[in-house]
């Protein structure tokens, strides 16, 4: 994949290589999870489903730190969005 050159193409919402190269890939965007073959037949897979971290979904998307004020005010919301990650990881264990 080194070398390649790539475009996003937003009228067929595909990705153009450049002119000449040639490259195959299978790229999962569907969902945010993740499969693991874990054993030595078809469908002995472990998936982990990953939620949404972005900032809108944290709860976070316009956080102010440029003040004092502002960061303080954005302290309870920083505080909720970090245990969002702790509660999904505690259901692996």
């Amino acid at each position: 994949m080194a070398g390649l050159q790539s475009t996003w193409d937003d009228n067929t919402k595909r990705f153009m290589l450049a002119k000449g190269d040639t490259y195959s890939a299978m790229i999962h965007l569907k969902d945010n999870s993740i499969t693991f073959q874990t054993g030595a037949n078809n469908g002995e897979d472990f998936i982990i489903q990953l939620g949404d971290t972005s900032s809108l979904a944290l709860g976070i998307e316009g956080v102010n730190l440029l003040t004092r004020e502002s960061a303080s005010r954005s302290i309870t919301l920083l505080d909720q969005a970090n245990q969002l990650p702790q509660n999904v990881l505690s259901l692996l264990q």
